[in-house]
């Protein structure tokens, strides 16, 4: 594991093709604004499809800068995130053969 400081502005992209292409699966933010300049969207807006890619700047605040361990709930504020197991898109949205940042 590195030493590193936590990113500001960053893409966590999944592949669902074993790395031969990625697509974002989220974006953040520092702030609100950063969402709408860097990636065209407002931070947390209300996500009305269980497949729809948000800008998440909420994270932004969160202690120690360093050393640290950031949790990504892929099923958060999602529509269908209480009924995970009749949602096609959703099974289909958390599907990842591999990640990356």
């Amino acid at each position: 594991m590195a030493n590193s400081p936590k990113p500001g502005t960053w893409i966590l992209e999944r592949s669902t093709d074993y790395g031969k292409t990625f697509q974002p699966w989220y974006y953040f933010a520092e702030t609100p604004a950063e969402c709408m300049r860097q990636f065209g969207m407002e931070s947390l807006s209300p996500i009305s499809e269980d497949d729809r890619v948000i800008c998440r700047s909420d994270l932004a605040g969160i202690h120690p800068l360093e050393n640290a361990e950031m949790v990504i709930k892929i099923l958060e504020h999602r529509p269908s995130r209480n009924k995970f197991s009749t949602s096609e898109a959703l099974q289909n949205f958390t599907r990842a053969t591999n990640v990356r940042i």
